[in-house]
């Protein structure tokens, strides 16, 4: 019996030059990998050709990596957190501030009414208009001021907060001056001066006062 020429078994599938087990987008026997560029027939991870270093394991940040690679360099410090006096006394002041400025726009328009009345002889209804009209800008303006101070000081700065609370509490001495102390006017004056004396205390506080420093500090090395 002759024998024939050896004939070389047929490589298994996934090897070079072997068959596929089925198509490549997904179908029965797909390994449902797309190849890279490194990647073989079957989807197995080769080495990389040359020229290409090889991936290396993750590193922490800090470490100084494998050669040829540069490792991460250190975190940055965080920066100081802002203590809970300071944010206590910016939400009181943007409270107090949205009140002064609706009641300053409430007795402008309060005084622009009266002052167009007359009695019945044809007199003015309101002689001390003329004074209530400036009160009435000065506390829109005082508003605004505590308004704006209390969101700056959430962000490290507080000198709109303390000339606008020291404002608002003026405001109130005046209207105690100019009601003569008559105890049916006497508590609206001092119920407003509550809120911006607990946000003065608040913003003048040893860590208020130390975290506005080191903001204004980083601030001002972070422009040089």
């Amino acid at each position: 019996m002759t024998q024939g020429p050896y004939e070389p078994p047929e490589p298994p599938w996934g090897a070079p030059g072997g068959a596929r087990p089925g198509p490549a987008d997904g179908g029965w026997g797909s390994t449902g990998q797309v190849p890279g560029p490194w990647t073989g027939p079957s989807g197995y991870a080769v080495p990389p050709p040359a020229g290409y270093p090889a991936q290396g394991p993750y590193l922490p940040p800090g470490h100084p990596g494998p050669v040829g690679y540069p490792g991460w360099g250190p975190m940055g410090p965080a920066g100081p957190r802002r203590p809970g006096g300071a944010t206590a006394a910016g939400v009181l002041s943007i409270v107090h501030g949205s009140w002064v400025l609706f009641m300053g726009i409430l007795l402008l328009t309060g005084v622009s009414w009266v002052a167009g009345m007359t009695d019945s002889f044809g007199n003015p209804g309101f002689d001390g208009a003329a004074e209530f009209l400036v009160v009435a800008v000065v506390t829109i303006v005082v508003g605004a001021l505590c308004l704006s101070g209390g969101i700056q000081l959430l962000g490290g700065r507080r000198t709109l907060l303390l000339w606008g609370d020291g404002l608002s509490l003026a405001i109130s001495l005046y209207w105690l001056i100019r009601s003569q102390f008559a105890p049916e006017f006497l508590s609206m004056p001092l119920v407003h001066s509550v809120l911006p004396i607990i946000a003065l205390a608040l913003a003048s506080s040893r860590d208020t006062t130390l975290w506005c420093q080191d903001h204004a500090v980083g601030v001002q090395s972070a422009r040089f």
